[in-house]
């Protein structure tokens, strides 16, 4: 009986570990694609927005924050679709077991729960910045 209840854990920690690992790696694939316009510099399009009388601007510490911001939302939002198509695959799989039917929607509640919690703090936190920079300017 023990002997099962390992082999179960070990594979519910394999497929964690897998999961994860695939996260990372598109987290990371999305990051090193989302770099490329920032050193885009140098190529010579700001003398011509320069010429044309268009308004360029450098790149700051606020600014790359908010890149780092973005990233970091669309990561939670990529977390947020797997987790949703795989609690509906669990739940479409269940076939009539109200145990897996029950935990595929826990799985889907968590997870719509977990997307309204970061959704709410990154507004909580742009409004406290807009109102920050709108005193001190």
């Amino acid at each position: 009986m023990q002997v099962k209840n390992f082999v179960k854990i070990k594979n519910n920690l394999s497929f964690r570990i897998k999961f994860f690992t695939i996260l990372f790696l598109l987290f990371t694939l999305c990051t090193i694609l989302s770099v490329n316009y920032t050193l885009a510099q140098g190529t010579g399009l700001e003398e011509a927005a320069n010429k044309a009388g268009l308004k360029t601007s450098e790149i700051s510490i606020p600014t790359i924050i908010g890149k780092i911001i973005q990233e970091v939302l669309g990561f939670i939002g990529l977390i947020f679709f797997i987790l949703i198509l795989y609690g509906g695959f669990m739940w479409m799989t269940a076939g009539g077991n109200e145990e897996k039917v029950t935990k595929a929607k826990s799985l889907i509640t968590q997870a719509t729960i977990g997307l309204i919690i970061v959704i709410t703090a990154y507004a909580i936190s742009y409004y406290i910045t807009y109102t920050l920079l709108r005193i001190t300017q």
